[in-house]
């Protein structure tokens, strides 16, 4: 009888093979999805950073023509209080 307890006990124990496969592929599944869900947020996160590229280009173009426009009108400035007599 103690014998008959002990395999009971035993085959409780031990994992069933056909549970094993599905708990590896589970495994495999949720690897492959954790892994598809990284992707996804790197192409935001790259989407994102391409998006504030542009936009830092642009204000860097604005802030060009700015500096241009101050530049030329110091400039007419400095030419004008040159063609001014001096007092």
């Amino acid at each position: 009888m103690a014998y008959i307890r002990f395999i009971v006990m035993l085959a409780l124990l031990a994992p069933f093979p056909a549970l094993a496969g599905n708990a590896d592929r589970t495994a495999a599944e949720e690897e492959k999805s954790a892994a598809a869900r990284e992707q996804q947020e790197l192409l935001e996160r790259a989407d994102d950073l391409r998006r504030q590229q542009e936009t830092t280009e642009a204000l860097l173009r604005k802030q060009e023509r700015y500096l241009q426009v101050l530049e030329q009108q110091l400039k007419q400035l400095k030419e004008a209080s040159d063609e001014e007599p001096a007092s």
